[in-house]
């Protein structure tokens, strides 16, 4: 499956710019409650100086069995397919996740690749 429809790019736009409000009621949170990053616990480490840095433990990336695939096609982004498949651009990372890469570029420029779309529930 391709992505045919492009309005959905604006659409990836418009979400940006409706979850600025939500950055500013969280206030200085460094992960949104969104984020995946927000349920991995927190922890702190003392350092040489006797200052306590805080840290966010590893995240463990669950195996997560591919629903449908999709053949990258020349000009698509992965926050573009993410908000495709998912109707959020920020779930690209579930993308990223399930093809087992750390960095979003590492799929999006391998044109004619197939890659695996989890589902959004899992």
């Amino acid at each position: 499956m391709t992505i045919t429809d492009r309005s959905g790019w604006a659409g990836a736009r418009a979400i940006y710019y409706l979850n600025r409000e939500d950055r500013r009621k969280e206030g200085n949170a460094m992960f949104s409650k969104q984020s995946r990053y927000a349920t991995v616990r927190d922890a702190e480490w003392v350092d040489g100086k006797g200052r306590n840095i805080a840290y966010k433990r590893i995240r463990f990336i669950p195996p997560a069995p591919p629903r449908r695939g999709h053949i990258i096609t020349e000009g698509e982004r992965l926050d573009h397919i993410s908000y495709f498949y998912y109707k959020d651009a920020r779930r690209f990372w579930r993308i990223c996740d399930a093809n087992a890469v750390m960095f979003p570029d590492d799929l999006a420029g391998d044109f004619g690749r197939k890659i695996k779309i989890p589902s959004a529930q899992e």
